[in-house]
């Protein structure tokens, strides 16, 4: 899939054979595969990053616009869209680095895995860790910022706290290494 959509993107140079011709219609294709890509990770704690990374990636649309009009200017903009490019990664570390930091090991595992595959596959585990908790009658709830027990009960047992926590890694396996 990642591959194909490589190659349509790909598909101008080749064209052009080295100059690159990009009309409206694949520019529009060019800027909604990165805007997916930029909210994917905007509810985790990489936001700051993401929007200078998506303001820089417009910004250099636009310039690939005008150049494609054969338009001039827009200098300041580049060097704008440069430095928001240069800070995100800066940003994306200072957003992952601050902050509390989770008590419990389950909640460290899964805002780990929440902030490294952002959105969408999130959302999938967490449904599929929900449905599981809900089948092995366990009182808790997995919510984006964590596990929350359920009211009425205050505190889990030791050997409920493990088996939930080798639920989430048992989810989180197909990730790989990392996502544990």
């Amino acid at each position: 899939m990642v591959l194909a959509q490589l190659g349509v993107l790909l598909l101008p140079i080749a064209e052009g054979l080295g100059e690159l011709r990009l009309n409206p219609l694949r520019l529009i294709f060019l800027g909604g595969t990165l805007a997916i890509g930029a909210l994917n990770y905007m509810p985790t704690r990489l936001a700051a990053a993401v929007v200078a990374l998506g303001l820089a990636c417009g910004i250099e649309l636009a310039l690939l616009q005008q150049a494609e009009n054969a338009g001039q200017g827009l200098e300041r903009a580049a060097g704008v869209s440069r430095c928001l490019l240069a800070i995100s990664p800066w940003l994306a570390f200072r957003g992952v680095k601050s902050g509390r930091r989770p008590t419990s090991t389950f909640d460290q595992i899964w805002l780990g895995f929440r902030d490294s595959f952002g959105l969408v596959w999130s959302q999938r585990v967490r449904d599929q860790f929900n449905l599981a908790a809900e089948n092995a009658g366990w009182p808790v709830v997995l919510r984006w910022r964590g596990l929350r027990v359920l009211q009425g009960m205050d505190s889990l047992a030791e050997t409920t706290r493990e088996e939930i926590i080798a639920a989430l890694r048992a989810l989180l396996k197909r990730f790989g290494p990392a996502a544990e």
